[in-house]
């Protein structure tokens, strides 16, 4: 993937930040929390689930509000589908075959 696509406009996306040298690089606490959100997307959660979730849970947003948005959610969600298990398994079974 393009180093591009991690940003937007011109901000790095949720799950990455610059470093000292301006270079992107993955932020360890959201990709965690990326992880997260999978796993409960993965475990039939809606958006809005997994927001109110997260709420209750107090985990900082990207921009360290409190309150998470359902939109949010299923932005990372859409950012990171080579990450779910059924993608995984797809990917698999395809270059299997």
């Amino acid at each position: 993937m393009n180093k591009d696509s991690y940003l937007v406009s011109g901000r790095p996306k949720y799950g990455w930040q610059r470093d000292e040298l301006g270079q992107l690089v993955e932020n360890a606490k959201e990709q965690q929390v990326i992880d997260r959100i999978i796993h409960l997307h993965s475990n039939f959660y809606g958006y809005s689930g997994i927001a109110r979730r997260l709420t209750q849970e107090g985990i900082p947003t990207g921009r360290g509000k409190v309150q998470w948005n359902p939109s949010v959610v299923r932005k990372i969600i859409e950012d990171n589908l080579d990450r779910m298990p059924l993608a995984k398994a797809i990917k698999v079974k395809a270059v299997g075959d």
